[in-house]
């Protein structure tokens, strides 16, 4: 059986469901993290922006890893038409 859906389509479906994906994950784990560190409720939002912050203080600290794991994963998710 063949689907003439063009390619183009659904290489975008695939990509709109993965950032979603990594999205919830990445709430998930901002949520778990502001649960570990004692955070309350009323202070969930300003937490979130503190994991930013960190995540991009990761970054600044070892910048060739970071410039390397971007590549690799340009390299390993393939949505472009």
């Amino acid at each position: 059986m063949r689907s003439h859906i063009d390619t183009t389509s659904v290489k975008r479906a695939h990509r709109y469901q993965h950032i979603r994906l990594i999205t919830t994950q990445l709430a998930g784990l901002g949520v778990t993290l502001a649960a570990l560190e004692g955070i309350q409720e009323n202070e969930l939002s300003d937490s979130i922006d503190s994991v930013r912050g960190k995540l991009a203080e990761s970054i600044k600290a070892d910048p060739q890893r970071a410039a390397k794991k971007l590549h690799e994963a340009k390299n390993k998710f393939r949505f472009k038409a």
